[in-house]
Order: structure tokens, then C-alpha cells, then sequence
């Protein structure tokens, strides 16, 4: 059976070029969702960091440098071979000391 003449070979053609069409739509509708997702990033860390300067300049504990500080110590307790927490030492967990703050420095900005 030949199928010379019958279309076939347009009607392939014409599949493959709509699925051309489509995935170049598809890549162009990612990069756009992908460029403003990029922005959307930038500016969130942007205003993070800002928010961290403010709090460093008011003397504050930055949250996550605390998780930083308890994510190097569990780190550490990892490597050296200790997976029961439950049994950790105090002395091997860090210290986080905390102040108190009065109003009357708050209000001095």
C-alpha cells in the first residue's frame, strides 16, 4: 500500500509544524514566568537584607543567623558520627544570649 499522493506526508508535516508552533509558545511562556519569578526573588531578598540592616542597627538577634548558628553545631554533631539527639550534651549546643531591650532605645531611631 503507498501512501504517495494520498496526503499523508502534509498531513505529517502539518502535525509537526503545530508542534513546532506549541513548544516555541510553551519556551517563551516558561522565560517570561521564569524572568518575572527571577524579579520577584531579587526584590524579596532586597528588602530582607534591608530588613536585616534595620534590625542590626537597632542591636537586634537576626533570626536566621541563630538557625545558623544551631545548623553548624548539628553539622558538627553529624560529621563526628552522632545521629541521637535525644542524648546530645547541653555543653555541645550553642549558647544564645539574649538582652533586654528598653523602650526608650527603640524609640531612639
Amino acid at each position: 500500500m503507498s501512501v504517495a499522493g494520498s496526503g499523508a506526508t502534509t498531513g505529517l508535516e502539518g502535525i509537526l509544524k503545530l508542534l513546532q508552533v506549541v513548544a516555541v509558545g510553551v519556551v517563551r511562556r516558561a522565560s517570561v514566568l521564569a524572568r518575572a519569578v527571577a524579579l520577584e526573588v531579587q526584590v524579596m531578598c532586597a528588602g530582607v537584607a534591608a530588613a536585616r540592616a534595620r534590625q542590626r542597627q537597632r542591636g537586634l538577634v537576626v533570626a536566621h543567623e541563630i538557625g545558623d548558628v544551631f545548623k553548624k553545631a548539628a553539622k558538627g554533631l553529624l560529621t563526628r558520627g552522632n545521629w541521637k539527639f535525644s542524648r546530645m550534651a547541653s555543653s555541645q549546643l550553642p549558647r544564645v544570649q539574649s538582652r533586654r531591650v528598653s523602650h526608650g532605645d527603640l524609640d531612639s531611631e
